[in-house]
């Protein structure tokens, strides 16, 4: 599964899991066996409540200290790459150019820019109609279907540049650090894994998928159902 995050130049890149090292315990506790999963939920600390194979997890976006430990993992990654013989995006770019090639780098900030925008109008029900909110959820499917379609495309070029495969490992890194059991009572648990590859050996393919893409969309500020969407 790829999901998607900003570079330090504001790049948006796709994700995918890389490697890392350990983080801390974690308990078993917050499972619980759903006869049916209820929505993600955002509190009022701005973290994400979901519900996958029946276990409560809540996301929370990184501390300081957490982004540190993002970005270091970044370079690390990203110096690896450029050892290996991996292009930069730059040499990319250049590459497509000299081939003709055209790229629409600004489709995909624009896109997201917009869901936002369009996700905060549908979140004031006593000043949207019916009518504008049909029109709105309308938009809102046009704009995530293209959304899909502009970052299949992009991936096509970009998905083996050094920054892509930096930006993988630190949203990897991110997300694992930033899960956590849900304890309650908007209470926060311990993490879910205890090491990065405790993350990358989990074989619930359908909880890391969910988990990375509900990352990636509250560190945009997408509300939780644009997750179901981008999934």
């Amino acid at each position: 599964m790829m999901a998607r995050n900003k570079n330090a130049e504001g790049t948006t890149e796709e994700i995918e899991i890389q490697d890392t090292e350990a983080i801390t315990e974690s308990p078993e506790q917050g499972v619980e066996e759903a006869a049916s999963t209820p929505p993600a939920w955002d509190d009022e600390e701005g973290r994400r409540h979901i519900v996958v194979e029946g276990i409560k997890i809540v996301l929370a976006l990184p501390n300081m200290d957490e982004q540190t430990q993002g970005d270091w993992e970044y370079s690390r990654v990203y110096v690896q790459a450029l050892k290996q013989g991996l292009l930069t995006r730059k040499e990319w770019e250049k590459l497509i150019a000299d081939r003709g090639l055209i790229l629409n780098e600004n489709v995909k900030p624009d896109l997201l820019n917009r869901m936002r925008e369009i996700s905060i109008e549908l979140a004031d029900e006593e000043q949207v109609s019916d009518d504008r909110r049909e029109t709105l959820n309308q938009e809102l499917d046009e704009v995530q279907r293209r959304y899909q379609q502009v970052a299949m495309e992009e991936d096509e070029y970009f998905s083996n540049t050094a920054e892509r495969k930096a930006e993988q490992a630190r949203l990897v890194f991110l997300a694992a650090l930033c899960t956590r059991y849900d304890a309650g009572e908007a209470q926060v648990g311990q993490r879910l894994w205890d090491t990065l590859d405790a993350f990358r050996q989990e074989r619930r393919n359908n909880l890391i998928s969910t988990v990375l893409t509900h990352f990636m969309t509250l560190a945009y500020g997408l509300p939780p159902e644009t997750a179901d969407s981008l999934g």
